[in-house]
């Protein structure tokens, strides 16, 4: 493939007029203040070219005019319609002639940073992207990788110390990442840039770019000497896409192998020694400047926060308490008997604490799951077993040949899915003859109807029925089971009329033997390609709780406190009587002497 270099503005090294910084702007007004504040220290001199996407805050406007009018060289796009970050990237990127930077309005850059990146671009004609390390950019996050670490208190120790250790060849990665991405001109002359058409408001688009980059034999680098802070989920928020879902369909549809290949990376992880050597060198650096023991970088407080996942309402962490906790680790205490010996696949295991659980009994369990945080999480936090390996994957695009698995558990993973067809489809290929698949999924009557809950992953809730035959689609054999906590978790035969002793008060009767089940909650289906294999259960209802009884401990202890409130509020009640009769008296009083003394009232 023919190269041709880009225009004379990449000439001279080390010249940040080579590089134009190209913001795209939504909102987030605090962000993009504390942005502009840092190109004015960092970059006071550089091109800069602002992109509003009809920004609905007012305060937007007048601050991204007031700048502008304050600095030559920069200019102002104000577009009329908001049409989301892909648009308003590729309209900033297109009124500039040479090569760009593309920097989200919630992130900070740092001493040095546009230098490097010219550098960067000018080293190598065949760099198509080049982007710089933070606290927040997936796979070159420090100081933990592929995970969102806080931001620093003053990321100046950092930029110092990826610049103390840059050895000057910049690093080959299987994407860039769009928070601050320099793009070369001649990359996208030759190959087009943001594909909105595709990709729509936002999510994926430059790691299509990326690996259509990567096909054309360009290359994306780390650009080893910069740092930039980035906030994450502010620009853009509001009206962009979730990661995952439709958007990494539509990426996947470009580039069948890119999880393979990002999970690949992940896995050989060739910056570990350079991650290690920069956060040794920020933390003897802090102990060092601070006088009262406190870690200025918060590098401590950054360890501390990523011991566990951030719960957002996608994924169940173990941190998580109470009902929720009792759903999902019921699910797996459950299916861990069922996968005694086996080889088992944990499709979606989120943050992996499900695969562990099962890996004291099965004989080996592979997690995977899209997210690649999750599954790096997931690898600190269980990875000391050898019983268990974690991949980056898609569950409609597994990594593994047929007939791979004994068995297959996929807890609370249908309804994230519009695929949900695809999904089981992969799940019968890798399933063994004979194997057996046990999938859960909120019933839609009674999660969302029944309950109001409105889960904003849900993206396709089924009901009994429609889940009853999207499974008949793909396994001959289902038995379907119900879940819903009580002061237990409980797991019932659906299929089968029995009863189970139970003392139920009901109206003003005691019944001792109760049909079960109620309405479920949740649906767990066991299926497999024959009766004969579905496996013969031990019961027809199973329970779980903890020894110490959390959610009813819980519950007594708000009912203890009601009680006590109650009573505060009896008391109360009785003064504010007690007042009302002293008013009360108060008001007859007058009354009473005007008739005394024969004066009239009012």
């Amino acid at each position: 493939m023919a190269q041709a270099e880009s225009t004379s503005e990449r000439s001279g090294e080390g010249s940040v007029s080579s590089l134009t910084v190209v913001v795209p702007v939504f909102n987030a007004h605090d962000c993009l203040r504390a942005c502009l504040a840092s190109l004015d220290a960092h970059s006071p001199g550089a091109p800069v070219l602002l992109v509003d996407d009809a920004s609905e805050d007012p305060r937007i406007k007048p601050l991204l005019v007031e700048w502008v009018a304050q600095r030559p060289g920069t200019r102002l796009i104000s577009l009329p319609v908001n049409r989301g970050f892909v648009h308003a990237a590729n309209r900033g990127v297109a009124e500039v002639a040479g090569d760009v930077v593309l920097l989200n309005s919630d992130t900070r850059v740092t001493t040095g940073w546009l230098e490097a990146l010219t550098r960067c671009l000018a080293s190598d004609p065949r760099i198509a992207t080049a982007t710089p390390w933070s606290n927040n950019a997936e796979i070159v996050s420090l100081p933990e990788a592929c995970v969102a670490n806080p931001a620093p208190e003053d990321p100046e120790p950092w930029a110092s110390a990826v610049r103390a250790d840059a050895r000057g060849h910049h690093p080959e990665l299987p994407t860039g990442v769009g928070f601050c991405m320099a793009v070369s001109r001649a990359a996208i002359d030759a190959l087009g840039f943001f594909d909105e058409a595709v990709f729509g408001r936002g999510y994926g688009e430059e790691n299509d770019f990326c690996r259509r980059a990567a096909d054309a034999g360009w290359r994306n680098v780390l650009c080893e000497d910069a740092f930039v802070v980035h906030e994450g989920g502010q620009s853009f928020g509001p009206l962009g896409l979730k990661p995952g879902g439709e958007a990494m369909e539509r990426l996947l549809g470009r580039h069948p192998d890119y999880l393979r290949v990002v999970e690949d990376w992940i896995r050989q992880d060739p910056l570990a020694d350079r991650r290690a050597a920069i956060v040794a060198s920020v933390d003897t650096g802090a102990s060092k400047a601070s006088t009262s023991g406190r870690i200025g970088t918060g590098v401590a407080r950054d360890r501390a926060m990523t011991d566990g996942m951030d719960f957002t309402g996608e994924r169940f962490t173990p941190e998580c308490v109470r009902e929720i906790w009792y759903e999902h680790q019921h699910r797996y205490a459950f299916a861990a008997p069922l996968c005694a010996g086996r080889r088992v696949l944990d499709a979606a295991c989120g943050e992996g604490y499900g695969s562990a659980l099962l890996a004291g009994a099965a004989a080996h369990v592979d997690g995977v799951d899209v997210s690649p945080e999750a599954v790096a999480h997931a690898r600190r936090r269980y990875g000391d077993d050898d019983r268990l390996d974690f991949h980056v994957a898609d569950v409609t695009r597994l990594p593994f040949g047929d007939d791979t698995f004994e068995r297959i558990v996929s807890f609370e993973t249908l309804e994230h899915l519009e695929a949900q067809d695809a999904m089981l489809a992969e799940f019968r290929r890798v399933l063994a003859p004979g194997g057996l698949l046990i999938v859960s999924s909120p019933d839609k009557a009674v999660y969302t109807d029944q309950h109001g809950n409105d889960n904003e992953f849900h993206v396709k809730e089924l009901y009994r029925d429609e889940l009853e035959s999207l499974l008949a689609r793909h396994f001959p054999a289902v038995r379907l089971l119900g879940q819903k906590l009580l002061f237990h978790s409980a797991i019932w035969d659906l299929g089968r009329a029995r009863t189970v002793r139970l003392q139920q008060a009901g109206g003003d009767r005691l019944d001792e033997a109760v049909t079960v089940p109620r309405a479920a909650m949740y649906f767990i289906a066991l299926c497999s390609d024959g009766e004969a294999n579905l496996p013969e259960l031990d019961g027809d209802l199973w329970l779980f709780d903890d020894a110490e009884e959390s959610v009813y401990t819980h519950y007594h202890g708000e009912i203890r406190r009601n009680m006590a409130a109650g009573g505060i509020i009896a008391e109360r009640d009785r003064e504010i009587e007690r007042l009302r009769a002293e008013l009360e008296a108060r008001d007859e009083g007058p009354a009473w002497w005007a008739r005394l003394f024969g004066r009239r009232g009012g």
